[in-house]
């Protein structure tokens, strides 16, 4: 006979699990005190709320998925092949929402004008203004106090392009170590703290908590030096 579950040692990511759904409630709930409630991540309306700019949907999402990453790095025992590509998706998602954060700074300060001059005083032929046109821009007008994680979190993101690894001789499992993580989400964190339009630094602080596992990490021996072939250093 299989022993039933007690609901008090689900963790949160047993809370999500389809076979434990009646063990779990949604909200508290009085009428039902022995069941835990399921985890989620941090509101919608909270991320929201904490950037006085326009409110974009998308910069809502990427940050709840960038929490639900950081729980299956938590708490699940991956194959290293599929936590290596966790590690791609985080830096991928962590590097969208420092790219949208950039163009709204830009925006917030009213120099989309002279960003297009920058444009073509470097000579840059792009019509859009992406990742890489935004990191020089905004290191050239010294509109943050540093700049230069966000350029390697930008070349990291290049791999979304299945074959980027092959234009640099780099597998996706060789490419993406546990200080690129780390890196990204410091960067994101500190830049969140840095910009005027964001009010309220709360709802990323998951961003900032340390986790069991990162803790873990920072033995050095859980990180194989063979593996780091981007000098993972200026990630910590």
């Amino acid at each position: 006979m299989q022993k039933q579950c007690n609901v008090q040692e689900l963790s949160s990511m047993e809370t999500l699990l389809k076979k434990n759904r009646s063990l779990v409630t949604h909200i508290s709930d009085d009428k039902n005190p022995d069941k835990i409630i399921e985890w989620h991540p941090k509101l919608i309306k909270e991320h929201r709320d904490s950037l006085s700019i326009d409110k974009h949907n998308n910069y809502n999402y990427a940050m709840q998925y960038l929490e639900f990453l950081e729980l299956q790095m938590e708490e699940l025992v991956l194959p290293l092949v599929v936590l290596k590509m966790v590690y791609k998706t985080y830096i991928i998602n962590a590097g969208a929402i420092i790219e949208l954060l950039l163009l709204r700074l830009v925006e917030d300060k009213q120099l989309l004008a002279d960003l297009k001059n920058y444009k073509k005083l470097k000579k840059i032929r792009k019509k859009d203004n992406n990742f890489g046109v935004l990191i020089g821009y905004v290191g050239h007008k010294k509109l943050l106090s540093n700049t230069s994680m966000m350029d390697k979190i930008r070349k990291l993101r290049n791999y979304i392009h299945i074959d980027e690894s092959q234009k640099n001789r780099e597998t996706d499992y060789r490419a993406f170590v546990l200080p690129h993580v780390q890196g990204a989400r410091k960067c994101l964190y500190e830049l969140l703290e840095e910009l005027d339009f964001c009010t309220d630094i709360e709802p990323a602080e998951f961003l900032k908590e340390k986790h069991d596992y990162w803790s873990k990490a920072e033995n050095k021996n859980v990180l194989n030096p063979q593996m780091l072939r981007i000098d993972s250093s200026q990630f910590l």
